[in-house]
Parts: structure tokens; C-alpha cells; sequence
């Protein structure tokens, strides 16, 4: 019996899952401007000179991902702590850097602070919200919508962070599209592993 509840409690999350990335595929299919911004976000972060993704708690290991794989598709970019920001690493920003702010609540208040900074130095602010009218959202130049409507016991963040995730490799194959980026590429920059062995 207990095994049996166990097996039934994982296909229910499983499927819950799937529920909440079918409706993220009915919105953006539903809406032109939401794939825009997409596209339009990742093609400011080809531009840029730099770009440097942000976040707190569980945004921010989504927010390491991001940056990892940015790196790893020719982008210059790499992973700041929301909370380092306000101690010294503001000094890393240059004209027209770009900041990727990664928040469910689009209210994080480390991210609402940075984003005038950012601005104040030159550089554009961007961020990946879950609400669409959150305050962060205001304060960017450009954003990208990833809500949710169904995390485990309505507050742990989980489907959330599936959004996050499946928006952000949306902007790697904007990104991989924009610059023609090839798969001799992406193994010219991943020489180790199993990958690296490819030919």
C-alpha cells in the first residue's frame, strides 16, 4: 500500500507538471507579443557587450543555468548574487551591459533596487517575472512572463522554476538562431566530456 501511494504521488506530480507547461504553450501560442519579447530579449543579450544574470533562493540557481548556458552558446555572461550587487560588484557593469533578473514575484526587493542602479551606470535592465504587472516589471527595459498557477502545496517553488527553465531555453535557441550558431560551434567551446569527444 505505502509503495502504491508513493508510485501514485509521482505520476500526479508529473502531471501536474505537464498541466502547467501545456498552459504556458496555450499562452504564448495565444499571444504574438509574448513570443516577441522573447525574441527580443535574447536578441539585446547578442548585442550586448556583456550580460549578467541575476537572481535570489531558487531564481537564482535557475539564474546559473542561464548564464552557464549563455557562455555556452558564445555569449559572454556569467551568474552575480542578488545581494552581491550591494557590495562592490556594481563596479563590474559597463555601457550597455546587460542585467537578466530572474524573480517568480516580480517583487524581489534586492532586483527592485538593482534595477535604477543598473540604469544609473549605462546598462539595461531585463527580467523574467511570473506576474505580469509585478513592480520589477515596470522598472525593465524588457521582460519575459513565466506564471504559474500551481506550485507544490501552493508555495514551494517547483513548476515555477519549470517555466523559468523552459522560457530560458527558449532564449538560448532564439539566441542560437539569431547568430547562426552551429554545432561545430557549441563542441568548439565544450572540448571536455562526452561531449567534447564528438567529431
Amino acid at each position: 500500500m505505502y509503495c502504491r501511494n508513493i508510485s501514485t504521488n509521482t505520476i500526479v506530480s508529473i502531471k501536474q507538471d505537464l498541466i502547467s507547461l501545456q498552459q504556458l504553450v496555450d499562452m504564448y501560442e495565444k499571444n504574438p507579443v509574448l513570443q516577441k519579447n522573447v525574441k527580443d530579449v535574447a536578441q539585446l543579450i547578442i548585442d550586448a557587450p556583456s550580460v549578467k544574470v541575476t537572481g535570489i533562493g531558487k531564481s537564482g540557481y535557475v539564474g546559473r543555468r542561464m548564464a552557464a548556458t549563455l557562455a555556452s552558446v558564445g555569449i559572454g555572461s556569467q551568474f552575480i548574487h542578488g545581494t552581491e550587487w550591494f557590495h562592490g560588484d556594481l563596479g563590474s557593469i559597463r555601457e550597455n551591459d546587460l542585467v537578466f533578473g530572474i524573480t517568480h514575484s516580480g517583487g524581489t526587493f534586492e532586483l527592485l533596487e538593482l534595477a535604477p542602479l543598473v540604469k544609473e551606470r549605462g546598462g539595461l535592465f531585463c527580467s523574467m517575472v511570473g506576474i505580469e504587472n509585478s513592480p520589477l516589471t515596470k522598472l525593465s527595459d524588457q521582460h519575459i512572463l513565466t506564471p504559474v498557477t500551481n506550485e507544490i502545496l501552493d508555495k514551494i517553488p517547483s513548476r515555477s522554476i519549470i517555466s523559468q527553465e523552459v522560457l530560458i531555453n527558449a532564449i538560448a535557441y532564439n539566441v542560437v538562431k539569431l547568430t547562426n550558431f552551429e554545432k561545430s560551434d557549441f563542441l568548439f567551446n565544450h572540448p571536455g566530456g562526452s561531449i567534447g569527444k564528438q567529431k
